[in-house]
């Protein structure tokens, strides 16, 4: 066939897919650029299309850099999931407002100019680390909340530092310390009986505590989509006669 049609064909499917995913022309080309990227397996230019800090699953920590990610690479990709993303084609992909493009739902994110801020994929090296980093986790903190079944956030407040774990029996527990305080110190204070809450296309997560120690019931919006800074915490305090009070943060990655 002449090229020229095969370019055109080609052409023409990418513009029927861009418009019934509503992708711009911009991030179809976006797309398409980092997809050739994986079909190549090129991974120093990989690393340069990636948004750092990339977070990894709490609480391993952030990959600051290009020279880290090279390093770590292996542990963020492997054949399979690189294989995905070199045979995807657009309709995997979906621009979701300011948040940016999620391939797969959401297994893997792309910036408003085409980088890679989030990688929701973890591969068997990572976690057995991650599960080491949680054991060294437990054995830092008070007594008082060293028994836990998995973390969930680790955040910072205004005059804040704020726990929320995962119980062994499925409920959810939130520990307050002081900024200036050590978390090997007992919390001010230890809230529990939480549950965990997930909704919406974007799967956002929060977190309802029936009462603090003044009778409030306490609600924490986990990456907040109503804020525009990645990684932003709302937590609301709803007294008895329904009046509420408001704390941001972020969570720490």
């Amino acid at each position: 066939m002449n090229k020229f049609i095969v370019f055109l064909l080609l052409g023409l499917s990418t513009t029927l897919h861009a418009q019934s995913n509503d992708l711009s022309q911009a991030t179809v080309l976006q797309i398409q650029d980092l997809i050739a990227l994986f079909q190549s397996s090129d991974k120093e230019a990989i690393a340069m299309k990636i948004d750092y800090p990339l977070a990894r699953h709490y609480p391993i920590p952030s990959i600051e850099n290009e020279k880290e990610f090279l390093v770590r690479f292996d542990q963020v990709f492997d054949a399979d999931f690189m294989a995905q993303i070199a045979e995807s084609d657009l309709s995997q992909w979906s621009t979701v407002g300011w948040r940016g493009t999620m391939f797969d739902n959401g297994a893997l994110w792309l910036t408003e100019d085409g980088r890679i801020r989030v990688i929701n994929h973890s591969l068997a090296f990572e976690e057995s680390w991650r599960q080491k980093l949680i054991a060294q986790d437990k054995k830092r903190l008070h007594t008082s909340v060293q028994q836990f079944k998995e973390p969930i956030a680790y955040i910072i407040s205004v005059g804040k530092i704020i726990r929320i774990d995962e119980l062994k029996d499925s409920s959810y527990r939130m520990s307050y310390w002081n900024i200036n305080q050590n978390l090997s110190e007992k919390p001010e204070e230890i809230i529990g009986q939480g549950t965990l809450f997930t909704e919406g296309s974007m799967a956002n997560q929060y977190v309802v505590f029936p009462k603090n120690f003044l009778g409030e019931e306490v609600t924490v919006y986990l990456d907040d989509m109503e804020e525009e800074q990645p990684n932003a915490v709302t937590i609301t305090y709803r007294d008895q006669m329904g009046i509420e009070r408001v704390d941001k943060g972020y969570m720490k990655k």
